[in-house]
C-alpha cells in the first residue's frame, strides 16, 4: 500500500526490510539484534503478522514505521503492539496510516475487535476510535499454546509429581508442588495471586498460558469493527 511517500507491507513478504525493522524497534525497545531478528522472522499470514512502512527514495528503502498483530487467548479478536514511527518522520500521519492498515487486515479476517495496550498514548488511540475496555491475553510469538490433550497430560504429570514429592517429616529440603499462579488483569495491571500458606514455590505456568504483566498506568483499549 502506498500513501504519500510511505509504502506499508507485510514484513515476511519483504525480507530485505528485516534489518531496517530491527534497527527501528531496537532504537526504542532495546534487544539484541539476533533476538529481534528471530522474532521478526516469525511474521506470517496466520499470526503474528508484522507490518512495516518504508520510504523508497530510489536508491534504498528505509523502514520508518512498524506494528505487529497477534491473536488473543480468550477468543478470535486480535491484539496490536510495537507500534512505532521513526522520530524523524513523526507528525506526518504515518502512525495513523499503519494503524489503519492493520485494522484493514483485521477486517479481512472478519475480526470484530482489536486490542492494544498503551502507557501514555491514550489521546492518539482515542482519536483513532479506541476506547478503554477490559483485558485479554495476547499470544506472542515466543509462546506456544497447549492443546487439550497436551494440557491433560501436563495436569496428569503434575498430579503424579505432587504425589511422589510429598516430603517425609525429617526431609525439610523437599519442595511441594503448588497450584499454578492466577493472574488478574481486571485493571490492566497483572498481579499473581500468592500461593496458599505453607505451599512451596509455585511451578511456572506452561508457555502461552501466562497472562502478560503490565506496568502501572497502562491502559487496555479496543477498536470495534463497525
Amino acid at each position: 500500500q502506498k500513501n504519500r511517500s510511505m509504502h506499508i507491507v507485510k514484513l515476511h513478504e519483504f525480507p530485505e526490510l528485516l534489518s531496517g525493522a530491527a534497527e527501528l524497534l531496537n532504537s526504542h525497545w532495546k534487544k539484541s539484534d539476533e533476538a529481534r531478528l528471530d522474532l521478526l522472522r516469525l511474521s506470517n499470514d496466520n499470526l503474528p503478522t508484522h507490518f512495516v512502512g518504508y520510504i523508497d527514495d530510489g536508491s534504498c528503502k528505509t523502514v520508518v514505521a512498524h506494528a505487529v498483530v497477534m491473536g488473543v487467548l480468550e477468543n478470535s479478536d486480535l491484539y496490536i503492539e510495537s507500534v512505532i514511527v521513526s522520530p524523524s518522520q513523526r507528525g506526518k500521519g504515518l502512525g495513523k496510516q499503519i494503524m489503519e492498515f492493520a485494522e484493514s487486515f483485521a477486517q479481512t479476517r472478519g475480526v470484530k475487535k482489536m486490542w492494544l495496550n498503551t502507557k501514555d498514548k491514550q489521546p492518539f488511540y482515542r482519536y483513532l476510535g479506541y476506547k478503554e475496555s477490559g483485558s485479554v491475553t495476547p499470544i506472542r510469538s515466543n509462546q506456544k499454546l497447549l492443546d487439550a490433550s497436551q494440557l491433560q497430560n501436563l495436569n496428569k504429570a503434575m498430579g503424579q509429581q505432587a504425589s511422589v514429592a510429598e516430603p517425609k517429616k525429617e526431609e525439610s529440603s523437599a519442595t511441594a508442588i503448588a497450584p499454578l499462579p492466577v493472574t488478574s488483569l481486571s485493571t490492566g495491571v497483572g498481579s499473581a495471586a500468592p500461593p496458599p500458606p505453607g505451599a512451596g514455590r509455585a511451578a511456572p505456568p506452561p508457555p502461552g498460558l501466562a497472562a502478560p504483566t503490565f506496568n502501572k498506568g497502562q491502559s487496555l483499549l479496543t477498536w470495534m469493527n463497525k
